[in-house]
């Protein structure tokens, strides 16, 4: 995991979050946007837990209803930034995976219209600035294998586990 730098960029504005069973996150907003999430367990803390800035505390505020009634946070006004323009189609075609269902790398790649590259959308995944929102943990491998993941298989797991609960509390069909 690269480590925090206030240098990211002077108007990101980073907090901290707590994720049960897991440890604590950490996100930044910048303009009204979620630019970056990074999954537990984040090392080095950017800013005091506690935000000062108002779009930062209702992410806060968001995120933790997320994590607390187990509903995708896909949803989250987000913004990629300095991602690679195939990224970025790869990114937008994951956002399409329903909760509580997976997609092959196979089919990821060939869902932004690049099916022989599967690999370099296995490598968008494992880059992707904004998990939890852009659901990567959603990508399996073909061979029905979990494959990797930022946060760890455990939570990978557990997300999957979350959002399909979710969906069926919700009576979620797509």
């Amino acid at each position: 995991m690269a480590p925090l730098r206030a240098a990211d960029s002077p108007a990101w504005h980073w907090h901290l979050f707590a994720a049960e069973h897991f440890g604590a996150g950490a996100f930044a907003v910048a303009g009204g946007y979620l630019v970056r999430v990074l999954l537990p367990p984040v090392e080095e803390q950017p800013l005091a837990p506690e935000p000062a800035d108002p779009d930062t505390q209702a992410f806060a505020a968001e995120l933790a209803a997320c994590f607390r009634e187990g509903r995708p946070a896909q949803a989250l006004p987000h913004r990629f930034t300095g991602v690679a323009p195939f990224h970025a189609e790869v990114l937008a075609a994951c956002l399409r995976i329903p909760p509580g269902s997976v997609w092959s790398y196979a089919r990821l790649a060939a869902e932004a219209e690049r099916p022989s590259a599967v690999r370099a959308a296995a490598r968008a995944m494992a880059v992707n600035p904004l998990p939890l929102v852009v659901p990567c943990h959603r990508v399996v491998r073909s061979g029905g294998g979990l494959g990797g993941f930022g946060g760890g298989i455990e939570m990978k797991r557990h997300l999957l586990d979350m959002e399909a609960r979710f969906r069926e509390r919700s009576g979620r069909t797509e």
